[in-house]
């Protein structure tokens, strides 16, 4: 069953008595699929019992012809028939211990749009023009223009005109904006302004209008009642109704999904491979949108050798989306570089590429060889020919690392039994190495002491642990010689007298003397020493001496003595000869000297 339909209810009713009966027939369709026969008038074709009189012995046909208004989508229900007695009273649906009977029945109820009409002529519609387009039309009863399509949007407000033929009084326009299937929800019809021939009103398209595709009915009809042209069942009314197809666009563009990239070989001993896909589809705002291969080769086309992208694009009246995706078709088997995955190769190192056996080669850089040397980053691709004449391609992905600042230092200069540093900072994630490593106060250190015994050339290696990428550097550490400090030979002298001590100068030499007392110069290779301070060790000789000590007078005289006698045991110092012992300390030098005195 469908809404906004008539519908016609014949129910044969029996007296199997022999008196005459009065019979109430009642009819309830249960529309909504809740099994619950309910007062509503929606769910019942006859709201008042028809009382039907029946003679004795006969069948009398009852019929109700019932319009059908409320729409219901695709539900299973109930229609229950019901006869009984007046004399029980005005049954329910669900009367029990009355005399009469029951009958239930399944329909489907099916949301659609109620049959076209059938009215007379002449009235009729010549042409509907809305939003840019104008359908001419001819005198009929009913005309299917729903292949005419009518693009509007959400919000939008649009004028429609209506031209007529003969002298029809009203016309109305119904949009099935929300798409249920009726046209009589709120906001669905347009009644129309008449002049002359002409009607014309303004279409405004709610914004919460379902996008898709929708129904439009036009009615003109000539009545002297006035009133409304109602979208169905007009009967026997001097008129015309023509059905369109609105179409409710997203006002955002359309979008559209391809497949996924397809990746095939060749047929054996052909340069192509027959490809079968599935066709891309708009999968939101379509609005009526249409698909066309825009690029590449359509599904079941036989593809070359290679790669081929296939693009599709959807346009629809909101705008235009594109997707694409990719053929391949590879060589079999298909052609290989070793070595395998991304080659890493050092800054000023290179690396051999090798592709897998085929007839011939031609690389991107030019050359015609299976392998070739490469010193550089890049991505190096090779062209292979099979014995066929197919070819095909692969890649191979080249990265140089860079080098380390591998840095030595510069060149030192000690003295023998010291040491200076060579090397510089320590980068993090780096290793270093030394050779030779004597002398050094680390071998694995990037900054170590070098204490060499005599001129030495260290060599520093440098790895990045990383990349393993290495870089050398050396310096060199000179051991300087000491000079041939010369301070003389041991002098003697006399109290207040000197001597020259030290040896000639040697030109680029400095001289430094300590203790500086004494001396001419403290910075010449040869000065003169004239010391003041001395150690004196005096010593008495006398041949009558009687081994008698000195007194306290003689000790005081002689400051130190080691051995004092007096002749004739008297305290006089007389005919005594002191010997006087003179060291002189400098650098490199002992002087002694003897001083005899009476």
């Amino acid at each position: 069953m469908f809404p906004q339909t008539n519908y016609i209810l014949s129910v044969d009713v029996s007296n199997p008595t022999a008196t005459n009966e009065t019979v109430y027939i009642y009819a309830w369709l249960e529309a909504n699929g809740d099994n619950v026969f309910s007062s509503n008038a929606n769910e019942q074709f006859v709201v008042t019992p028809i009382a039907v009189n029946i003679p004795a012995f006969t069948t009398q046909s009852f019929t109700k012809t019932f319009y059908y208004t409320v729409p219901f989508a695709q539900q299973a229900s109930k229609l229950r028939v019901t006869t009984s007695r007046a004399s029980n009273g005005i049954p329910t649906p669900c009367s029990t211990g009355f005399t009469g009977e029951v009958e239930d029945y399944a329909v489907i109820l099916n949301a659609a749009y109620c049959a076209n009409a059938s009215v007379a002529s002449p009235d009729y519609i010549s042409s509907v023009s809305l939003n840019g387009i104008s359908n001419p039309s001819g005198p009929s009863l009913f005309s299917d223009f729903t292949s005419v399509i009518i693009p509007v949007f959400p919000g939008g407000t649009y004028p429609i005109a209506v031209n007529t033929g003969g002298s029809p009084t009203i016309a109305s326009v119904y949009i099935d904006f929300n798409q249920n299937g009726y046209f009589q929800d709120p906001g669905e019809q347009l009644d129309l302004s008449k002049s002359g021939s002409l009607f014309s009103g303004t279409v405004n398209v709610p914004l919460l209008a379902t996008i898709g595709n929708t129904r439009m009915r036009v009615v003109s009809i000539f009545t002297v009642n006035g009133g409304n042209a109602l979208p169905c069942f007009l009967n026997g009314v001097n008129g015309e109704v023509e059905d369109y197809t609105i179409m409710i666009i997203s006002p955002n563009p359309p979008t559209i999904s391809c497949g996924a990239d397809i990746v095939v070989s060749q047929q054996p001993g052909q340069c192509f491979q027959n490809v079968t896909y599935s066709l891309p589809i708009c999968t939101s705002n379509c609005n009526g949108g249409v698909i066309t291969l825009t690029t590449g080769l359509p599904s079941g086309s036989n593809f070359p050798m290679g790669t081929t992208p296939v693009t599709y694009t959807v346009t629809s009246p909101a705008g235009a989306a594109s997707c694409t995706f990719y053929v391949t078709v590879n060589l079999n088997p298909l052609p290989s570089i070793t070595p395998n995955g991304t080659v890493n190769i050092c800054a000023g190192s290179s690396a051999l590429l090798n592709a897998s056996p085929y007839s011939s080669y031609l690389w991107s850089a030019g050359q015609t060889t299976q392998g070739i040397n490469v010193s550089s980053a890049g991505t190096y691709t090779v062209t292979v020919t099979d014995v066929t004449g197919c070819t095909g391609t692969v890649s191979k992905s080249v990265n140089s690392n860079p080098l380390p600042l591998a840095n030595a230092g510069t060149t030192q200069t000690v003295c023998p039994g010291s040491g200076a540093v060579i090397g510089s900072a320590a980068v993090l994630g780096n290793t270093y190495s030394w050779s030779p490593s004597a002398g050094l106060s680390s071998a694995t250190e990037a900054s170590p002491t070098a204490s060499p015994l005599s001129t030495t050339t260290y060599t520093l290696t440098e790895t990045i642990t990383a990349t393993g990428c290495t870089a050398t550097n050396s310096v060199t550490v000179n051991v300087n010689a000491l000079p041939a400090a010369n301070a003389g030979t041991t002098q003697t002298v006399c109290s207040g007298s000197g001597a020259v001590i030290g040896s000639a100068a040697i030109s680029g030499n400095t001289y430094s003397w300590s203790p500086s007392a004494g001396l001419s110069s403290a910075t010449d290779a040869s000065p003169t020493a004239s010391p003041l301070s001395h150690h004196n060790v005096y010593t008495y000789r006398n041949d009558n001496c009687h081994g008698l000590h000195c007194n306290q007078q003689c000790y005081s005289k002689c400051k130190c003595i080691a051995c004092c006698k007096c002749r004739n045991n008297t305290n006089r110092l007389s005919q005594a000869r002191a010997l006087l012992l003179v060291l002189l300390q400098y650098p490199g030098i002992h002087t002694v000297g003897h001083l005899r005195q009476d």
